[in-house]
């Protein structure tokens, strides 16, 4: 997995008029750059940061500027630290790209003011008059951006920058991702349909097309050793309950979707497990769990919903960890729980105790299949929980973000499907009922953690339209 920081640029800006005519006396000048200095060192912290030092005049501005393109950051910080001319900021606007995420912050040095301001006291707090007027600017410019409001002293602020931070790096990462689609969506169901296209244009990410008969001759050119070595590793750290024979075929599958990965440079596969001609040729379909896939931060996603694989890359990436595809299978109007989990190739490091991770057969197609198939099977851990959903909504798309509790249970709520029972924050009939207005299908994106507040900045920033369930 990609857990780089990310890469942000530092502006801070002053007028150089108080340099100029040493206004205030030195000791004034080295505070401010003090401040300058400080809120570097904060950012830097959990970014890696392009700061050329104060911002004083038009020079400098370009110069800043021209650094900060050349190092490509995700997200771009404004910050008047006092008073300053609107010039060197218009300056170095005509060198910023439109598609940069732009963070306006409205500053202060202290979050109290002491009983009465010098005057030299009074300037050093005289960054929101800068940045408002930069909000003008940014606004007549047609520019999108952000606002954060608060003093250095103030921890939240980093946080929320922070955020910010990592919601620009997907934004920029996005447009570098592939999605393998093996090989479509699921004819029955709709919400797995996907426009391409559209994909590609408005979040960023480029499907590859990959053919059963593909995928098929990968898992023949797998070499038996290969597929030994695998299955001895299964057999000696999970129960096996399925036959040498099945667990063979299914570690050959899963194996060969890993060579897909490798193939194509893939981040994610959305792979159409259902389909007829995939268990004709490969006998099975993958359900095991291979590290070089999950342990890099890749997903896959089944039933071809790409949307929902797309929504999984979101949660990945923002939070560095795993994922799961779930299906809302049903829920208890008394206990106001619901039922959530999914079978096929699953990642197993949201299992309660990897312990009691057993392999079973596919309840779905052991009946179907020349063999039984090899599932494995688990309940997850308990905790809070983040769900989401990415909605195609004509026009734009949709993040529909909800959370919960995973609750602990003392037995297996279901067999043959790995499974959470989740308490929402709402009632069970609200949630649905919010769910379905929102245009929810059946799957979802799932995380362990509290992360709201993330995802509404990666909305932010990418222009998407967000639903919070609570």
């Amino acid at each position: 997995m990609d857990l780089t920081k990310p890469k942000i640029g530092l502006v801070l800006m002053a007028n150089e008029w108080f340099w100029k005519y040493k206004m205030f006396g030195q000791d004034f000048l080295e505070l401010i750059e003090n401040d300058c200095k400080f809120i570097y060192e904060k950012i830097k912290d959990f970014a890696d940061v392009v700061y050329n030092g104060l911002v004083l005049n038009v020079e400098q501005a370009k110069s800043s500027v021209k650094e900060i393109k050349k190092k490509d950051v995700d997200l771009l910080i404004i910050c008047p630290v006092i008073w300053t001319s609107d010039i060197p900021f218009i300056e170095m606007l005509q060198e910023i790209p439109k598609s940069m995420p732009i963070i306006l912050w409205f500053y202060v040095p202290s979050i109290k003011y002491p009983e009465k301001l010098t005057v030299s006291e009074f300037i050093r707090a005289t960054g929101p008059v800068g940045a408002a007027q930069f909000a003008s600017v940014l606004r007549r410019d047609g520019r999108k951006f952000k606002i954060v409001v608060g003093s250095r002293e103030d921890e939240e602020i980093f946080s929320e920058i922070h955020q910010y931070a990592r919601a620009a790096k997907l934004f920029n990462d996005l447009k570098r991702i592939r999605i393998g689609l093996l090989p479509g969506g699921y004819p029955d169901i709709a919400n797995t349909w996907c426009d391409e296209f559209k994909i590609t244009s408005r979040l960023g990410p480029r499907l590859v097309r990959i053919s059963v008969y593909e995928y098929h001759k990968t898992a023949q050119e797998l070499s038996e050793e290969d597929v030994k070595v695998f299955v001895k590793q299964l057999e000696e750290n999970y129960k096996v309950e399925v036959s040498r024979r099945s667990l063979s075929t299914v570690a050959r599958a899963s194996l060969a979707l890993a060579k897909l990965f490798d193939k194509y440079s893939l981040d994610a596969i959305a792979i159409q497990d259902l389909d007829d001609e995939m268990h004709r040729l490969l006998k099975t379909r993958p359900s095991l769990y291979v590290p070089s896939i999950f342990e890099k931060g890749r997903v896959v996603g089944m039933e071809g919903d790409v949307h929902t694989t797309i929504a999984m890359i979101i949660l990945s990436r923002l939070t560095g960890q795993p994922v799961l595809f779930a299906e809302a299978y049903s829920f208890d109007t008394i206990e106001n729980t619901m039922l959530m989990g999914h079978t096929t190739m699953l990642d197993i490091r949201m299992s309660r105790d990897a312990k009691e991770v057993r392999i079973i057969p596919d309840c779905e197609y052991q009946g179907f299949d020349e063999v039984e198939g090899a599932y494995m099977y688990f309940v997850g851990k308990e905790g809070v929980i983040t769900m989401l959903s990415l909605v195609d909504e004509i026009e734009n798309y949709k993040l529909v973000v909800a959370k919960g509790v995973s609750l602990p249970l003392k037995e297996p709520k279901t067999d043959g499907y790995s499974h959470i029972l989740v308490r929402p924050t709402i009632n069970i009939k609200e949630f649905f009922k919010r769910a379905g207005e929102a245009g929810v299908g059946q799957h979802w994106a799932v995380t362990y953690g509290d992360h709201v507040s993330l995802l509404k900045k990666f909305a932010e920033l990418m222009g998407l339209n967000i639903t919070v369930i609570e």
